[in-house]
């Protein structure tokens, strides 16, 4: 058996067995009790850790060998699946200083991005003797402008959103006007609905067929990093494929099922071995058989941020997420068990002033959400009854992070499942890698899909 078909058939293998550890989103904690299906001999365990130890079991960094062979064998696994960390290192290439116009706008965590992947994209570019990009999702052209401004390369930016589309090119008028020539923003969006429409919009801006072009995207979100490898796959002058996703869990949905997951051939013939239920979807050139548990809160998974970010966390932060979670859920569950409709009527429910205790996080709440009965929130029963459900679960606070920490451990693993499907799919003759470019401290979405096609 081939690697990459070994890879996939392990990687199905576990994610069948420990599908109770991501198969529902986390507000459904208590609705679906799934703090019930950590094994009792891993609470026992896991329970008598300090907050300390839990971070560095999570960063796998400690372990016990009298601890169950069941939990030790699961983070072996986590370990061997974590094909992230086996990712070749990027050399030492020092990020390309950013004069002032090309800050303009950036946050600290952007300039870090843009300064290193340009700087990256342009190594890769010289060593091709490529002049030409084509950028997906350019939004307001940091990236094109860089590229443009610092090494003189000719961009091609496509962008979905008109507003964005629109802003981007009033900000190259005011701030790069001497760029026109040079840099070329499109408003296209490239999805599978109007796939070939797109690839010829793309193709009438690159006639040349002796121009080799490289292809890249920063945060390519849901579909668009899968139709950029197909993109990839579809114009001939395409060498170079530098694709960094993210948001999986917003690809587009069929009969409840990711539609653009498990695309290559190696995961689709694992999966068609795979005794498991499986369900059928469909892409824009073939039918595909998809497993049910890789649903919506397995991608918001493998998108969380990493192991990494519990390095610095302290005993309180451990105890405000702990907290913040179960009373999200414990509000779930009591909305579940009456038959009430809840609504955010704000983009962001629970902010950090809420997680004080459950009295101020109820009084803020119930400003927030809408109920489907609108005077619900001033019913002094329907509260008191809220008050009684917190205290028949405020107990499971610290299972609640023991079961986070699960989830944490299995994030690299499935967001290395992900990418190693998408880097499957770029196969056309190439040499293709998965490479860290950012600090996953500032930027946890640091893998590009590097993709050379050979000659």
């Amino acid at each position: 058996m081939e690697p990459q078909d070994l890879y996939f058939k392990d990687a199905l293998d576990f994610f069948d067995e420990f599908q109770w550890i991501f198969k529902y989103p986390v507000t459904q904690i208590l609705i679906k009790k799934s703090l019930d299906s950590i094994p009792n001999d891993w609470l026992k365990a896991l329970r008598k850790l300090n907050y300390n130890e839990l971070n560095n079991f999570v960063l796998g960094k400690f372990t016990k060998p009298e601890w169950p062979p069941s939990l030790l064998s699961f983070i072996r696994q986590c370990k061997k699946l974590n094909t992230l960390s086996q990712a070749p290192k990027i050399s030492n290439l020092k990020p390309s200083s950013l004069p002032s116009n090309l800050r303009h706008g950036l946050t600290s965590k952007k300039q870090h991005e843009v300064s290193h992947l340009v700087n990256f994209i342009h190594e890769k570019c010289k060593a091709e003797k490529i002049h030409t990009i084509v950028d997906f999702g350019s939004g307001l052209g940091y990236i094109c402008q860089a590229l443009n401004h610092l090494f003189g390369y000719r961009v091609v930016g496509l962008e979905s959103n008109r507003e964005i589309y629109n802003n981007a090119c009033t900000r190259q008028l005011e701030l790069f006007p001497d760029s026109s020539n040079d840099v070329t923003y499109l408003h296209c969006q490239v999805n599978f609905e109007n796939f070939e429409e797109n690839i010829q919009l793309l193709k009438h801006h690159i006639s040349n067929p002796d121009e080799k072009i490289c292809m890249i995207g920063l945060h390519s979100c849901g579909d668009l990093a899968v139709a950029s490898a197909f993109a990839f796959r579809s114009i001939q002058q395409s060498k170079l494929l530098i694709m960094m996703s993210c948001c999986y869990h917003k690809l587009e949905m069929f009969e409840n099922k990711m539609k653009y997951f498990g695309i290559s051939s190696s995961f689709r013939h694992a999966m068609k071995n795979h005794n498991c239920k499986i369900n059928l979807n469909s892409t824009t050139d073939e039918r595909h058989e998809i497993m049910d548990i890789f649903n919506r809160p397995f991608m918001r998974l493998a998108c969380q941020e990493s192991a990494r970010r519990w390095e610095e966390m302290s005993d309180h932060d451990h105890q405000q997420h702990a907290f913040c979670v179960l009373s999200r859920a414990v509000l779930e569950l009591f909305v579940h068990e009456n038959d009430i409709t809840l609504k955010k009527t704000v983009k962001k429910a629970t902010r950090k002033s809420q997680c004080v205790n459950f009295d101020t996080y109820l009084t803020d709440t119930l400003q927030r959400y809408i109920f489907n009965d609108e005077n619900a929130s001033k019913n002094e029963e329907l509260i008191d009854k809220l008050r009684k459900k917190w205290d028949e679960n405020k107990d499971k606070l610290d299972d609640i992070e023991i079961f986070t920490a699960l989830q944490v451990l299995l994030q690299a693993p499935a967001e290395s499942l992900v990418l190693e499907d998408r880097h499957d799919k770029t196969k056309k003759k190439i040499n293709a890698v998965i490479v860290p470019i950012f600090d996953p401290t500032i930027s946890p979405r640091c893998q590009a899909i590097v993709a050379r096609v050979e000659d």
